[in-house]
């Protein structure tokens, strides 16, 4: 009977840590949603993090959230890097990789920390 209950374990935990070699070492997150603003007033929103307090929840999330902007005023280069709880924002990076006036704003976000 231990017999049977210990290969079982060792087996369960075989296949557990084998499933990790298989899953991806990034992910890919894409959202789209449809604001009734004018093109131009969402871009000049979203394309700099200087006005990153106006639009985002983080903030609410942690008020005492450590926030650094830096590069550019706005678009490509542009940069945020936050420290915060760990249970509620964590710590990472946001860059703003392409940005095209009026349609498009690409970011890159590196979570470093998250709870």
């Amino acid at each position: 009977m231990f017999n049977k209950v210990f290969y079982t374990i060792v087996i369960i935990t075989f296949i557990f840590f084998s499933v990790g070699f298989f899953l991806p070492k990034t992910v890919h997150v894409e959202r789209a949603v449809d604001i009734q603003r004018p093109a131009a007033t969402v871009f000049t929103l979203v394309n700099s993090f200087r006005s990153f307090s106006a639009w985002s929840p983080w903030l609410q999330r942690d008020p005492d959230l450590d926030l650094v902007i830096s590069g550019p005023q706005s678009g490509k280069g542009a940069r945020m890097t936050w420290r915060g709880d760990p249970r509620l924002v964590g710590a990472g990076t946001q860059e703003i990789i392409e940005s095209t006036p009026w349609t498009l704003v690409r970011t890159r976000m590196k979570i470093e920390q998250m709870g």
